[in-house]
């Protein structure tokens, strides 16, 4: 007889061992090897912004209890908004990526340097311009008490656009996200 009939107990301690590995290795990998959800932000890339269209129509229009007019209008204004801000954004990652290669050459100009800062910022503008107008197209079509609701909502939504220890979400300030340093948070 062989050692592993003789200690059943063991044998049956070294199966569930190796299934039990395998089963962390898959998970492992599966987390490794999934796609990340796409950020779903005015800087996401079009066509990840595209394969869920109404992901914040239908949000906003139950937490709004929109009309199905409203909806529309939302839904069109959305459209709108992501149509303006397709060119700009792809303006300013090429902004971007000039910057980084100014940065990594090996003689930097600065006026160069400060010039591109400068458009960069322009373009920031521009995008925060249209964000305003976005907003006030939303907010024309709402009444007062969905006003006040959408209100809430972005402003909730709003301060995990911030600078790290100014990120505050539905639960006030999060561990790990500003402080440090001996700040109090």
């Amino acid at each position: 007889m062989d050692f592993f009939s003789k200690n059943k107990a063991l044998t049956l301690t070294i199966i569930f061992l190796v299934v039990l590995n395998l089963i962390s290795i898959g998970t492992i990998l599966y987390k490794e090897l999934r796609p990340e959800p796409p950020f779903m932000g005015p800087m996401a890339p079009r066509m990840e912004r595209e394969r869920m269209p109404g992901r914040m129509d239908g949000f906003l229009g139950r937490e709004l209890n929109l009309t199905p007019d409203q909806r529309e209008k939302f839904s069109e204004f959305r459209q709108e908004h992501f149509e303006k801000m397709q060119a700009l954004e792809q303006e300013l990652n090429e902004k971007k990526k000039e910057m980084i290669e100014l940065a990594l050459s090996e003689e930097i100009d600065t006026q160069e340097v400060d010039m591109l800062a400068e458009e960069i910022g322009i373009l920031y503008a521009r995008i925060s311009r249209i964000n305003v107008d976005n907003f006030q197209l939303m907010t024309s079509i709402l009444d007062t008490s969905q006003v006040t609701l959408f209100k809430k909502l972005v402003k909730e939504v709003m301060p995990m656009q911030g600078p790290p220890g100014d990120r505050q979400g539905r639960r006030g300030k999060r561990r790990g996200m500003g402080g440090g340093m001996g700040k109090p948070m």
